[in-house]
């Protein structure tokens, strides 16, 4: 198994070309880009500008599309699902792993949560990966901005069309 948390093709070019398995955490490009902005603001009271939204939309778009390209080879499980329904995504990926006895406990997900949660705390405001108020009325601010941007319905086209496919969709 293999995992990376950058959004660079390299490491699922280098996942496919030793043939492993290849999950991808997708993400809406509205919310991606907005909680990626915000992670990287010093100041979430700001506003960022035209040029930073384009800046990271356009790394989204070829990225998307080499996802794209690649799709048959590539297991894609949803973020909003994963957020959503854990217990199933995990179960998926299980499957996809080859692990069909594999069970998540109750306890062992509450436990995770609480971890999870705790970590939290130490984290700066615009660095946490859970959602807080800030960070939502920072995304709800920069949403027009990545909305407006010329590369914004070709992202959204191929995310949609990716969404399709991922493991386990919450409805």
């Amino acid at each position: 198994m293999f995992t990376h948390h950058l959004h660079t093709v390299g490491s699922i070019k280098l996942a496919l070309s030793n043939s492993l398995k290849t999950l991808v955490v997708i993400r809406n490009p509205l919310d991606s880009v907005g909680s990626f902005l915000a992670y990287h603001s010093d100041d979430l009271d700001s506003v960022p500008t035209e040029r930073q939204v384009r800046h990271f939309l356009s790394n989204y778009y070829p990225y998307f599309r080499f996802l794209n390209d690649k799709k048959d080879l590539l297991h894609f499980i949803s973020f909003k699902n994963m957020i959503a329904d854990k217990k199933s995504t995990i179960g998926g990926i299980a499957e996809i792993l080859g692990l069909p006895e594999f069970r998540l406990s109750d306890d062992l997900l509450e436990d995770y949560d609480r971890k999870m949660r705790n970590a939290e705390t130490k984290k700066d405001r615009n660095a946490g990966s859970l959602p807080n108020k800030q960070k939502e009325a920072f995304q709800a601010k920069v949403s027009k901005l990545i909305i407006a941007d010329a590369n914004f319905p070709k992202c959204s086209n191929l995310f949609n069309s990716l969404e399709a496919r991922t493991i386990n969709a919450v409805e």
